[in-house]
């Protein structure tokens, strides 16, 4: 399956999307994970990404059309030239279908050849067992200066992707 990524657009803040952030296997890893939302929270969320002269967010959609995550990139530091990697796909009917590999072919042209950015840095729960598994496959490597952040139930590992172009 062959996905499109796009700057978000608000009219995708739906009922679908909220679904998606309030589902407890959609938002496990999620930092916020135990919080729950309304609609006011998502606007008001991606309205300061859209706003942000630091920060980039798409929409990924299938074929068809349809928005089935979305991909967060930033915020950006100038002063190390690096930049955050966020993806969650919220449809989990698209889960383990090699959709996050398109993902981060996007997010590496554009974050490398794109912007000339130095690093590629994400913050990913030690027991999110395939997300790691991808980082790893595109050369994500966890970088030991990081400690282990512990926030709730979670325990986030830090991974860095380094501009080799």
């Amino acid at each position: 399956m062959k996905v499109k990524l796009r700057i978000f657009k608000k009219n995708l803040i739906n009922k679908k999307y909220l679904n998606w952030m309030n589902d407890s296997d959609t938002s496990k890893y999620l930092i916020n994970y135990n919080k729950k939302y309304n609609l006011k929270d998502i606007q008001k969320y991606v309205e300061n990404l859209l706003n942000s002269k630091l920060d980039y967010l798409f929409s990924i959609h299938k074929n068809n059309d349809e928005h089935i995550g979305n991909l967060r990139l930033g915020p950006v530091n100038p002063k190390t030239n690096t930049i955050r990697f966020g993806m969650m796909i919220g449809n989990k009917k698209n889960w383990g279908k090699g959709i996050g590999s398109q993902v981060m072919q996007f997010t590496i042209k554009k974050c490398f050849k794109d912007n000339n950015f130095d690093k590629i840095i994400l913050s990913v729960s030690d027991k999110n067992i395939a997300a790691i598994k991808l980082y790893e496959k595109f050369k994500f490597k966890i970088d030991k200066r990081y400690k282990i952040k512990k926030i709730g139930k979670l325990n986030l590992i830090t991974m860095i992707l380094k501009n080799k172009i």
